[in-house]
């Protein structure tokens, strides 16, 4: 079974949960976004599109989370179109920008761009580069994942099994800024919030400042310690030791 009895019961196969809609007042419009065949929703950005799915997914899976078909609503005109196929519906597979325009998929083991404006999606990543999803226990394959979205909105930041690695949107080209791999210490970027947001049924990555220092988190077998990313590329340790250090 995609889903097991209890948990049928209780949604009857997510029939029974309330729908998400879109009211437009000064148009006189309203409109269903989720569906039965589709209740799970999450927006772009800028909330002009909403990306619609099942949980249940499209067959026989043997994933705890089962590959889905993602489609997109354009709230302007209400017209739906299938968007991905056969996609991982994990959180740490798909990032959202908060600034609109883009969004960024796991796909075959390789990070793709997508712009909502031109339809068009990139590879951002290739073999050559590192290895950016991890093989889990249970489940699968999950995702390194996402640092962040430049609030300059030049750039997307994202992390392979040891180092962080920036995208250009202008340039379409892609730089390591972090190395880990030869050390085999994995660099993290060190939030003091919260780097996402709820989006209904899914997550709105936040902004990093790109321009500022960042502070990154380094950590391998026998050390752990902080370190500050200039935006020049310059990396300057606060401290590292033998020892678990945590909680900045």
């Amino acid at each position: 079974d995609r889903r097991i009895f209890p948990q049928r019961s209780m949604t009857l196969n997510h029939t029974i949960m309330p729908k998400l809609s879109v009211w437009k007042p000064f148009e006189n419009r309203f409109f269903q976004l989720a569906t039965d065949e589709r209740p799970m929703v999450f927006l772009d950005g800028k909330q002009r599109y909403a990306v619609s799915y099942h949980p249940s997914g499209t067959g026989t899976d043997f994933q705890i989370e089962p590959l889905v078909d993602l489609y997109i609503t354009d709230l302007r005109s209400g017209k739906t179109v299938l968007w991905l196929e056969k996609q991982s519906q994990r959180l740490d597979e798909m990032s959202i920008s908060p600034y609109g325009k883009f969004a960024a998929y796991l796909q075959d083991g390789h990070w793709q761009l997508y712009n909502f404006e031109t339809g068009k999606h990139d590879i951002i990543t290739n073999a050559s580069m590192g290895q950016f999803i991890s093989s889990l226990e249970f489940g699968g394959d999950g995702a390194y994942g996402i640092a962040g979205w430049a609030r300059n909105g030049k750039s997307v930041l994202f992390y392979d099994q040891y180092d962080i690695w920036s995208y250009s949107f202008k340039t379409k080209k892609v730089k390591r800024l972090t190395n880990g791999r030869s050390s085999r210490c994995e660099y993290r970027v060190s939030s003091f919030c919260d780097l996402s947001v709820q989006n209904f049924d899914g997550l709105t990555d936040n902004g990093i400042d790109t321009e500022k220092e960042l502070t990154l988190k380094g950590t391998n077998i026998f050390e752990s310690g902080y370190y500050r990313l200039a935006p020049d590329g310059r990396i300057t340790e606060i401290i590292r030791g033998k020892f678990r250090v945590r909680y900045l």
